[in-house]
């Protein structure tokens, strides 16, 4: 029986990204839909979208396509280009089982020349040449919960009140904004959990869905390899666009000069940098006492909102480790 429009895709554009698509998967050992979809994180994509994601016939959303082709570690920029060409082939259409987003109030417009507070934190905690992270997994995990909701706090998506933490929308275009928006309005109830808690709830997916959001961006590559114990690891290292945005520009001088004083996401990214040890990571050549002192310091103007943010996460710092390890 000949195929239908319905059964291949439109255009010749289109049937090159799901070739594309086909060889990444393969190249990836073909994991199930069911694996990749676990793999992104709780919410973040069902197997089904997955398995649409890969064979078509309809076009995926980007934000679909760039989080599948994140996890099985391919070139975003690519792909990116691949799904651009096949939209203007199909004449820019809009596929016709998806409504129109809904309208809702817009956040504060932010500084879009900078990489969100999460970004930043992320790429100054990895090695800028093979990127394997130099603090450990659950330091890692911790503080980029942190700097997650730090950047909700920011951008008016969530309200710090009273030591509680309450979303005010419950979807966003953002990857790891969605993610985080939609579970804490799914899990919140009274009385609301700590704001330690919602840290621990989310330590374990941050880094991933973090890297997934710099690899569609273009900043990061992820890369499989092993780690010195002979391990299987995933590096990040960056790309030529994230090391001309490396944060450590900006922190580093505000560091030396301390004269300048900070805004308030260069405040928040030293208290996180200082509460994961993270000062190590700052190529500056300050003696360790000097970088910390220099790093509360330029944290120390933060108002009480953000301090309840940094406070969640020394918490569950201290609890992680006071924990027994079996």
């Amino acid at each position: 029986m000949p195929a239908t429009p319905l059964d291949q895709p439109a255009s010749e554009q289109s049937q090159a990204l799901f070739a594309a698509l086909r060889d990444l998967h393969l190249r990836a050992g073909e994991p199930s839909t069911r694996t990749i979809a676990a793999a992104c994180g709780r919410g973040v994509i069902s197997h089904n979208t997955v398995h649409k994601v890969l064979v078509g016939p309809r076009l995926p959303r980007l934000e679909q396509l760039l989080t599948v082709v994140a996890q099985l570690c391919g070139d975003a920029q690519v792909f990116r280009e691949l799904w651009i060409a096949a939209r203007q082939a199909e004449g820019g259409r809009t596929p016709e089982e998806a409504p129109p987003p809904p309208e809702r109030p817009q956040p504060p417009p932010r500084d879009t020349g900078r990489l969100r507070l999460a970004d930043e934190l992320f790429l100054l905690v990895h090695h800028p040449r093979h990127g394997r992270p130099l603090i450990g997994a659950e330091l890692l995990g911790i503080g980029l919960v942190g700097a997650v909701l730090a950047e909700l706090w920011l951008e008016g998506r969530l309200t710090v009140e009273e030591g509680r933490l309450t979303p005010r929308e419950a979807q966003a275009e953002d990857l790891v904004a969605d993610h985080f928006l939609r579970s804490m309005s799914s899990l919140s109830q009274e009385p609301h959990p700590e704001p330690w808690r919602w840290v621990t709830v989310f330590k374990g997916e941050s880094a991933r869905l973090v890297g997934q959001r710099l690899a569609a961006d273009g900043l990061i590559t992820r890369e499989r390899g092993l780690s010195y114990l002979l391990r299987p690891e995933v590096r990040c290292p960056p790309t030529a666009a994230g090391i001309g945005r490396s944060p450590t520009v900006n922190l580093g001088r505000h560091l030396l000069d301390e004269r300048t004083p900070p805004d308030v996401q260069t405040a928040m990214l030293a208290a996180l940098v200082n509460l994961l040890d993270g000062y190590r990571t700052i190529p500056l050549g300050l003696r360790a006492a000097d970088a910390r002192r220099r790093l509360i310091r330029l944290s120390a103007g933060l108002g009480p909102e953000a301090r309840v943010l940094t406070a969640a996460v020394d918490t569950a710092i201290v609890k992680i480790a006071l924990l027994p390890r079996l």
